[in-house]
């Protein structure tokens, strides 16, 4: 069970702690989340899960992983949702992360790389610090 409360209330603290510039999300089940982060004055964007809005992160995200530019502090959540993690691959080379083989939480993967994509295109006045906080 998902205690939504816990994450509105974390999310108000990273954003007084950080320069949050918004929160990206999935349209499944989150209109009351959507109307909460909005009322606390967070700009919010949706993302899709197919693979055309998936893969250009994905791809990105495992460049980070393959180069080691992206590193977590041996985060305990993040390690579970990767080890439950795999890539799906569309017919047209796209990719996506996935948990078909697991049926275990991928949630951690998938909002690394929904910010990832978030990220990608903009053009940032430095580079973007990739250690996970």
């Amino acid at each position: 069970m998902t205690d939504y409360a816990f994450i509105l209330h974390r999310i108000e603290e990273l954003k007084g702690k950080f320069d949050l510039k918004e929160v990206a999300f999935d349209r499944f089940g989150a209109a009351s989340v959507v109307t909460a982060l909005q009322e606390i004055g967070i700009d919010v964007v949706q993302f899709g899960q197919g693979f055309l809005s998936m893969s250009p992160a994905a791809k990105e995200v495992e460049r980070l992983v393959v180069s080691g530019k992206l590193r977590h502090p041996d985060n305990p959540v993040l390690n579970w949702c990767a080890a439950n993690a795999v890539v799906r691959l569309d017919p047209a080379g796209n990719i996506k992360p996935d948990r078909s083989k697991s049926g275990e939480k991928i949630d951690g993967v998938v909002a690394l790389t929904m910010g990832i994509g978030r990220w990608m295109g903009k053009e940032p006045e430095a580079e973007m610090d990739l250690e996970w906080v």
